[in-house]
């Protein structure tokens, strides 16, 4: 394997398993207040960091885990859009700005990362072990620059007049409404439903 087809590889595994998690950030950040965004994006790089390095893990220990168990991973970001759905209707007579955020801080963002990960999981033990240990981490640093590009564009999206007005129309419904999805895809598309019925 050499630097091209490694680098080449990690980035079209990144933005495979990283789309989803763009949406989520860029949704985080526009629902967030300013002086939360810095906690978010620290969470999301975090939550990317984790994903890496237990796929070096299970890549170095020649562990894979069944792609069904790592759908598990789903329950992380339905849990918390439950919880949002929960304190938005327990506070809908108050105002926006004296409502809780939901997911607006470092550890909802890592959660969430982390909960959304399963496919990344799914692709990366398989590449780290098939690339070798010197070739995996050339691959996994690569993928954390490439998490700092997709960190950055998601401030950019997140904290645009724009998105803002948008999310301003759509109410912080959406949020926890996200999260819910992603939950329910990652559990559907790791075969974990099928698989507890």
């Amino acid at each position: 394997m050499g630097l091209v087809s490694i680098v080449g590889l990690a980035t079209g595994a990144f933005v495979g398993t990283n789309i989803d998690n763009g949406l989520v950030t860029t949704a985080q950040l526009a629902t967030a207040p300013p002086h939360r965004v810095r906690r978010i994006v620290a969470g999301q790089y975090t939550g990317f960091v984790i994903i890496v390095a237990l796929a070096a893990a299970g890549a170095a220990v020649l562990v894979e885990l069944p792609l069904w168990a790592v759908g598990l991973l789903g329950l992380v970001p339905i849990g918390l859009g439950l919880r949002g759905l929960v304190v938005l209707w327990r506070h809908r007579g108050r105002p926006a700005e004296h409502r809780d955020p939901i997911g607006g801080g470092y550890f909802s963002a890592a959660l969430i990362t982390v909960g959304n990960g399963g496919d990344n999981l799914a692709v990366y033990i398989p590449l780290f072990r098939q690339a070798g240990p010197g070739w995996a981490a050339l691959a996994a640093v690569w993928m954390l620059v490439l998490d700092v590009g997709l960190c950055a564009l998601a401030v950019l999206l997140g904290r645009h007049h724009r998105t803002l007005g948008l999310f301003e129309r759509v109410g912080a419904w959406l949020t926890p409404a996200v999260y819910l999805v992603i939950g329910v895809v990652v559990l559907v598309r790791a075969g974990t439903v099928g698989h507890l019925t």
